[in-house]
């Protein structure tokens, strides 16, 4: 590509990545009053409209943030999707920081993640992320993972589906990482159905441009389900080698 095309490109992205920060900001700005309603339908109890509501507003939040960003995203295997089933745990790896978007508009139910702490400090954010039943911990306080297993299994019991990423941090590229000792113990706690999933190419919106957002192709295939009520010992220590391959097998291909 010619010195004077990317420099144009790169000043392009610059423009978008400004314009795509002050959208996200001000989007939360107009959220103030639908966050409001929040805990009015909690203190209420009206459980049948705030569930519904808060998938109305967090769907949009992240349609339109991806749009602003330019990804145009594919969806693969929504059928594997249990219809009634809400004891569910997502599995996926973790590209970029634009996943919990993209998963929140891929995926046609809500669900918690676990957050750092340091995101429960943010206005307005952290009244979706509790609408959600996110869980927040504090990563400098390894005992915190112990609550963050027993607080993450209760919700899935209550059919609050929780999404795990095991690499523990960003991969930034397209290979896997090793999913972390004791990352499934969630969903094995809650013997819950386990929903595995790929992303490919969500680094390419920022993580491969130096920080810089730019327009990408981005596809989420969503794999079989697989069971964790009955398992053995032997069947839940090779069940993360399991997922692994799982997920990072459409990687291979691409």
């Amino acid at each position: 590509m010619p010195k004077q095309n990317r420099s144009d490109k790169v000043n392009f992205n610059m423009l978008k990545t400004l314009l795509w920060y002050i959208f996200f900001w001000i989007y939360l700005v107009f959220a103030m009053p639908l966050s409001m309603v929040l805990p009015l339908l909690h203190l209420l109890n009206r459980k049948g409209l705030y569930d519904p509501y808060v998938k109305l507003i967090t769907k949009g939040w992240a349609r339109h943030i991806l749009a602003v960003a330019g990804a145009r995203i594919k969806i693969d295997g929504l059928e594997n999707i249990p219809l009634t089933n809400r004891r569910i745990c997502l599995i996926s790896n973790h590209q970029g920081g634009f996943d919990i978007p993209i998963l929140i508009a891929a995926i046609p139910f809500t669900f918690g993640f676990v957050a750092k702490k340091e995101l429960a400090f943010i206005p307005l954010l952290n009244l979706w992320m509790k609408g959600i039943n996110c869980i927040t911990i504090n990563r400098s306080r390894p005992r915190d993972a112990v609550d963050v297993i027993s607080r993450g299994a209760e919700n899935i019991r209550n059919e609050y589906p929780m999404v795990i990423f095991p690499e523990g941090t960003r991969s930034q590229g397209s290979s896997m990482k090793q999913f972390k000792g004791g990352s499934i113990k969630l969903a094995l706690r809650a013997e819950a159905t386990i929903i595995p999933i790929t992303i490919d190419g969500s680094y390419l919106l920022k993580e491969a441009n130096n920080g810089l957002i730019t327009p990408a192709k981005v596809r989420v295939i969503i794999h079989k389900p697989v069971e964790t009520a009955g398992l053995t010992r032997e069947d839940a220590a090779e069940l993360p080698e399991i997922l692994h391959d799982i997920i990072e097998s459409p990687l291979r291909i691409t």
